[in-house]
């Protein structure tokens, strides 16, 4: 489960002055600056072109601009340019991202309950998930991160369905098969407990740095969706896929 993630703007007021005359008050609202130049959003992702995050991004940006006639503007950062995943819910916490996408496993940080959606097989379908967040549970679950962490969970994104992929050709028909294998995994205590969970050693390597750890050897293999895998081009340093589907994601 991916979810698009934005900050909570805050309303303001304006300031008001409150004049007395002829022994009556007046108030009078503060004039308000005018705005001359666009509001600009900031949409960080550690996605690749090519990627249906990113390309979900890029189609953002445009509608949005044109939407708005220009009076938006969205600032688009990809393949962790500007943050790696780790770094992304505090971006977004300290007003130095807009928008991000997030998985249940990064928000649990703030929110442990809502870890439960990213066990493995809690969902068994692209369907079954969307329904679910794009519901009426999903309306539920989004305002209490809204009150626990000061973030908007705003839609679920499907990315794909997640499958174990390795350098070795290694036939793996149950978890014990992956035992010793060092399986990279994101780096949060949801994330790994799901690793331990398939029966790996789950190590923690930022997706901007995964490439570079198959070729080297650094781990063993990785997890992702099939289209991350063309996307990212694991398949150039990897050689055998093994389909679990364990996570919607």
């Amino acid at each position: 489960m991916t979810l698009s993630l934005a900050a909570c703007a805050k309303e303001t007021t304006p300031a008001a002055t409150t004049e007395a005359s002829g022994g009556t008050e007046a108030t009078t609202a503060a004039p308000t600056e005018a705005v001359d130049k666009p509001v600009t959003l900031v949409f960080s992702v550690n996605a690749v072109p090519g990627d249906a995050h990113y390309e979900a991004m890029m189609k953002f940006e445009e509608a949005v601009e044109a939407k708005s006639n220009g009076s938006i503007k969205v600032d688009t950062f990809h393949s962790g340019s500007l943050f790696k995943q780790d770094q992304e819910l505090a971006a977004v916490k300290s007003g130095q991202a807009d928008i991000v996408y997030m998985s249940a496993s990064w928000l649990g940080e703030g929110s442990p309950w809502i870890s439960m959606f990213s066990a493995g097989y809690m969902f068994k379908s692209y369907e079954h998930m969307t329904n679910t967040f794009n519901g009426e549970v999903g309306a539920e679950v989004f305002q209490r991160v809204v009150d626990e962490q000061g973030v908007r969970p705003l839609k679920a994104f499907y990315l794909g369905t997640r499958q174990i992929n390795l350098v070795k050709d290694k036939e793996i028909k149950v978890p014990s098969d992956l035992n010793g294998i060092n399986l990279r995994m994101p780096n949060s205590e949801a994330w790994l407990f799901l690793g331990q969970a398939l029966g790996a050693n789950p190590t923690p390597i930022a997706f901007s740095e995964l490439y570079m750890a198959l070729q080297t050897g650094t781990v063993d293999g990785q997890d992702n969706p099939l289209p991350t895998v063309q996307s990212a081009k694991f398949y150039e340093v990897t050689k055998s896929i093994t389909i679990t589907n364990h996570l919607v994601d």
